[in-house]
């Protein structure tokens, strides 16, 4: 086949080399669309009719077409339906008749792919605490397992996913970890296998503390008491391999499932408040009454970490700006070569003309399967004499890195209670997840109507963009789930709206709106004997 030069490219996620266990011809990867680049022969190209794609899921004993383009198209771009090993052929039909290879299956296969979409199924047997010591065994079903990047975590069973901390300090097998432990109290643990396509699968199991004594909460249960569900975050999908003792944190995990806090024996029950609202806009479904419990402030969340090269925008279409430096024979083209796994992997996305500026940029076209996520650039121009630094390698650095992300916040707003350390205030409480907050991602107004005009509830240093420009007043607060409002003294009605705005770092917004005016009197009636009049005095 030296007429045309064919190679494999993973779109949706990145193809991972392959362990000793299997053969070094072959990639493995988990995501199911993928992009073929066809590089054309010159001087035979205006003799080709079309070029053709074969596989064969059984190792090259049947071959079938999966698709045929013209040879003015410069790819093949297809999804396949099932997992398992791939080979993949080219054949080219020319306007004479001939065909190049005559029969794809008498000749070695030009690719090698195994697809692995199922994540590692991780079972741990058992967990044993001695003094400082914890001892933690496990197995793990998969085809094709990296143990390499095994990773242990622990954190108290009262924690959230910022409480995670990884085991270094201690001796990893390949089932089996031994590590020692600062914390004292109740713990969860928790095993992360990844596998060579980088699928990650996880187990926790809880173990008990070092004293025999019943663990009693210092403080009173979170309100709401039941904890509410951690947003999701992204997972590595090729972590780099690390030798010797336990990694350390080379990929961001779903969190654990939540472990419920019992309330120490002399607190009474408390009833968590049901939710209002979830999405945006103004809901009809009736508003709960409050309930006065107690509420003490929630735990702090989880704040997106940007790296400092990435930039996060909402669209996937923008101009790119460049500037070139060419000599006499000017600048033929301009070629975008996109990376979606930090450099392991390339694909040269689109060709524009050396004079185009800015560039225009198009990342939602029809074979990009997983538009949201990170995405590594790099330009590479021609000369007019063909001249060029070539197409970037494995382990290329991105010129630019960048995050698109279309996904708005989701919101979810529950009853206010009373504050139960300020008289004078109301205690709101929602919900508000998405993959790229900041830290000041949420403000709260009021109204006497549902459609304004808003005074601000929050206080803090950040503001609001309001719609058509400029900066609006309602400074935004950390997304802490719960905020002490102070009832102004000059309100005129017992009964407001309220509206909640979750703003991500990409400029997603969304907003809830309280269906039914919430009830702000907070003062208790009171009453005072002033004397006593006799009956039918003067009788």
């Amino acid at each position: 086949m030296n007429a045309t030069i064919i190679a494999l490219f993973g779109l949706s996620a990145g193809i991972g080399q392959a362990e000793p266990a299997i053969p070094a011809d072959v990639q493995v990867t988990k995501g199911k669309s993928l992009s073929l680049g066809i590089k054309y022969n010159p001087d035979t190209k205006k003799d080709i009719q079309e070029v053709r794609l074969f596989l064969s899921q059984d190792q090259g004993q049947t071959w079938f077409m999966r698709q045929s383009v013209l040879p003015n198209q410069s790819e093949f771009a297809f999804t396949v339906k099932d997992d398992g090993m791939y080979y993949i052929n080219m054949q080219l039909a020319y306007t004479d008749g001939r065909l190049e290879p005559p029969d794809v299956s008498r000749v070695l296969p030009a690719q090698k792919i195994i697809i692995d979409s199922t994540p590692p199924i991780v079972k741990i047997g058992s967990v044993q605490r001695v003094g400082d010591e914890v001892a933690v065994d496990w197995s793990v079903e998969d085809k094709f397992p990296n143990d390499r990047m095994t990773m242990i975590r622990f954190r108290p069973t009262t924690g959230g996913e910022s409480d995670w901390q990884v085991a270094t300090d201690g001796v990893l097998n390949r089932n089996s970890a031994k590590f020692k432990c600062p914390l004292t109290g109740p713990l969860v643990v928790q095993v992360l296998a990844t596998d060579l396509a980088g699928n990650v699968g996880r187990a926790s199991k809880e173990v008990a503390p070092i004293t025999t004594s019943a663990y009693t909460p210092s403080t009173p249960p979170v309100m709401p008491s039941a904890p509410l569900p951690a947003p999701n975050l992204a997972v590595s999908s090729d972590p780099a391999p690390v030798a010797g003792p336990l990694p350390a944190p080379a990929m961001t995990f779903e969190p654990a499932a939540p472990v419920a806090v019992s309330p120490a024996p002399t607190m009474p029950a408390v009833e968590s408040p049901k939710p209002i609202a979830m999405g945006s806009g103004i809901h009809s479904a009736p508003f709960p009454a409050p309930a006065m419990v107690p509420a003490t402030p929630a735990p702090t969340p989880q704040v997106a970490e940007v790296p400092v090269a990435m930039q996060i925008i909402k669209t996937p279409r923008f101009d790119l700006n460049y500037q070139l430096e060419g000599g006499p024979s000017g600048i033929s083209r301009v070629d975008l070569y996109v990376t979606r796994d930090d450099g392991r992997s390339w694909v040269r996305w689109s060709t524009h003309p050396g004079t185009e500026s800015p560039l225009k940029v198009i990342l939602d076209t029809k074979f990009n399967q997983e538009i949201e996520g990170e995405y590594g650039l790099k330009l590479v121009p021609i000369s007019g004499a063909g001249l060029s630094d070539g197409a970037p390698v494995a382990g290329t650095t991105p010129e630019m890195k960048l995050q698109v992300d279309t996904s708005a916040p989701i919101v979810k707003v529950y009853q206010p209670t009373p504050d139960v350390n300020n008289r004078g205030a109301l205690m709101l409480h929602w919900e508000a997840t998405d993959r790229n907050f900041g830290r000041e991602p949420i403000s709260i107004e009021y109204s006497e109507n549902p459609t304004g005009p808003w005074k601000p509830v929050t206080g803090g240093d950040a503001v609001i963009p309001v719609a058509g420009g400029g900066m609006g007043a309602t400074p935004r607060v950390a997304n802490s789930g719960n905020y002490s409002w102070n009832l102004p003294a000059n309100l005129q009605t017992p009964r407001v709206y309220l509206k909640f705005v979750a703003v991500d770092l990409a400029g997603n917004r969304s907003e809830v709106i309280t269906p039914n005016p919430i009830l702000v009197d907070l003062l208790k009636p009171k009453a005072k004997i002033q004397g006593i009049t006799p009956t039918g005095a003067g009788r």
